[in-house]
């Protein structure tokens, strides 16, 4: 099953490996990964999606607690999150009715042209995983020669949230 683990961790060269090589030597699956700096780049927030039975979540939450480089650690899943992520798709338009039909049919799903050329289109959607998902198995008809995905981005809903506060310093 695939939980949802948000995180923060010290903007330091390193402290992603770190998080990484503890699921690689536990033999842990990760189905993706998004990280980036927030507020004031100390610290960065990491969303991490994991294919694990649910047996061993509280495990794995427990391990990454450990590592020294994590501030804060938790599993949004069964809690409710809202989350997206953006998906690339690269098409192959060999001719203008292939590009119009293409352009169509990005069109309804909200799509954007970030590239264009006279042999490729490159669209932008953002959504859901599983929004994303049935946007590529729609686009089944068409030549696809490149997908880029970014990784889910999440947080949890309502009033919950990965306090932004690092614990391990004095103020």
């Amino acid at each position: 099953m695939l939980h949802t683990l948000t995180m923060l961790l010290d903007n330091q060269p390193g402290a992603l490996s770190r998080v990484v090589g503890l699921f690689s030597q536990r033999g842990y699956n990760i189905h993706s990964l998004n990280v980036a700096p927030i507020r004031d780049g100390s610290l960065s927030r990491l969303t991490l999606v994991v294919d694990e039975p649910d047996n061993k979540i509280d495990a794995i939450v427990k391990h990454v607690d450990r590592v020294i480089d994590v501030v804060n650690v938790s599993d949004i899943t069964g809690s409710g999150y809202v989350g997206a992520e953006m998906l690339l798709v690269k098409f192959a338009t060999l001719n203008s009715n292939i590009r119009t039909q293409i352009e169509k049919a990005i069109g309804s799903h909200k799509a954007t042209i970030v590239d264009s050329t006279e042999t490729n289109i490159t669209v932008q959607l953002g959504g859901a995983p599983e929004y994303l998902d049935s946007i590529l198995s729609s686009f089944s008809d068409f030549e696809i020669t490149e997908v880029a995905r970014s990784g889910l981005s999440a947080m949890s809903k309502g009033a919950d949230f990965l306090e932004e506060v690092d614990y391990r310093t004095p103020h």
